[in-house]
């Protein structure tokens, strides 16, 4: 993650995201280093998506410090870039968070999140992982960065497959 220094709550619900990320991501990393699988995984985008729980892993955001700079380091920009989530809503993929806004009222410079003159955005999936690479291009300035979501093993653990074990001779 790019170099920003934050304060006060947003510091701390960063902190605790990506505390919380690398202990989900080794529990994963050893259950799929072991040959289980998650089908889901494996699944379709739309199948994938419809999961709709996907958690923000700041520590491998890149890019974000010139979009926030380009905000003029506005705080209500910074907790939607770190805290929101992707969700899929009436066929559309959409940014929310618990209690504040959603991508549906977000403008930066101009661009609104669904104006895709201005607004673009790829999702490719890697594993358990769904990475987000979104640009805003206005006739002041062009603005990307990515952020990277993942799917929480309470999310996965219906879907996993144990790979089988051979029985151990004696």
């Amino acid at each position: 993650m790019d170099r920003i220094i934050f304060e006060g709550k947003l510091a701390k619900q960063i902190h605790d995201l990506n505390f919380v990320a690398i202990l989900e991501k080794d529990a994963m990393d050893r259950l799929y280093a072991e040959g289980h699988t998650t089908p889901i995984t494996n699944g379709t985008f739309a199948e994938k998506m419809a999961v709709n729980l996907f958690i923000p892993h700041p520590a491998r955001f890149q890019g974000v410090e010139e979009f926030f700079t380009s905000t003029g380091r506005n705080e209500t920009y910074a907790n939607f870039l770190f805290l929101s989530r992707p969700m899929k809503i009436d066929g559309k993929i959409w940014f929310v968070m618990d209690n504040g806004p959603t991508s549906k009222n977000i403008t930066i410079a101009g661009c609104h999140f669904d104006d895709k003159s201005c607004h673009q955005m790829d999702m490719e999936f890697a594993k358990n992982d769904l990475i987000i690479h979104e640009s805003y291009t206005t006739s002041l300035q062009s603005v990307s960065f990515t952020r990277v979501f993942y799917m929480p093993s309470e999310a996965l653990a219906h879907h996993l497959v144990f790979a089988d074990k051979p029985k151990r001779t004696q």
